[in-house]
């Protein structure tokens, strides 16, 4: 059974992954799971070991019949509940049961939705690659700025989140950005025939890209890149201009607070 594109279906395959998102879920058995697009069931499978009951809203009529074979014991049982319909569409409230007084130890309906939402959030981190399918050699990150800001807006409040979390936030931001950067530059490459690449500015500081830039190349141009102390020159650049203005025109400041940043600003 292949994934559909219309529906924009993945299938989670990876042993890894699993892992990460049960161990990230604490689940018990006293704990009931929303779980949005089962898929083949891989994920299912092992919420239902962990777990007391899982609710499976599944959007493929397809994929409803083929969990419908496959978890068929435990849909006898009840442990399982297939709901053949759109997450958009679907009532938790009519759905899900609230705690019961034997279950005042267990987690909230709100809360267990939640863990299981930020684990897979988490653990299957993708960030929108901007601008990269466009025709032209135009880049944006304003796009991918946003989908940061709703991802931590989401599983936040940021002051929460862990460093880890923090970390793989950063870490796939860091392959959005490159990716665009090295896909546009090795079109421009292309296109104009370039012999020579120069990559520079504060984000030639980023190891990785210089990594990607070189793999991208791989000797075909001439590469250059700027040492690490180096890879600072447009605060130098600032800095030497400031100096330069200093010494034509004798104006000291006051106080720090009388500095006002104007970004069009001539040199």
């Amino acid at each position: 059974m292949r994934a559909k594109k219309s529906l924009g279906q993945n299938f989670l395959k990876s042993e890894a992954a699993l892992q990460k998102i049960i161990g990230a879920g604490e689940l018990g058995p006293k704990d009931t799971i929303l779980e949005i697009g089962p898929g083949k069931g891989v994920l299912t499978e092992r919420l239902l070991v962990h777990a007391g009951k899982v609710i499976a809203v599944e959007k493929d009529r397809e994929l409803v019949e083929f969990l419908k074979t496959k978890f068929e014991k435990e849909i006898g049982e009840r442990k399982l509940i297939l709901v053949n319909d759109d997450i958009l569409n679907f009532s938790a409230e009519q759905n899900v049961p609230e705690r019961s007084s034997a279950q005042a130890g267990a987690p909230s309906k709100a809360n267990f939705q939640q863990k299981i939402m930020c684990a897979e959030q988490v653990q299957n981190l993708s960030l929108p690659r901007p601008m990269l399918h466009s025709k032209n050699l135009d880049f944006s990150f304003s796009g991918l700025k946003t989908a940061v800001l709703y991802l931590i807006r989401d599983i936040g409040p940021i002051e929460k989140l862990s460093e880890k979390t923090k970390a793989q936030i950063a870490f796939e931001f860091e392959n959005a950005a490159i990716e665009c950067l090295v896909h546009k530059t090795a079109k421009a490459i292309e296109k104009y025939k370039i012999k020579t690449l120069i990559v520079a500015g504060g984000v030639s500081a980023n190891k990785y890209l210089k990594k990607e830039m070189e793999k991208k190349t791989r000797k075909k141009i001439k590469l250059f890149c700027p040492t690490q102390e180096l890879t600072g020159d447009n605060s130098l650049m600032i800095g030497i201009g400031g100096y330069l203005n200093y010494i034509k025109n004798k104006k000291k400041l006051k106080k720090a607070s009388d500095i006002k940043a104007t970004g069009n600003l001539r040199l």
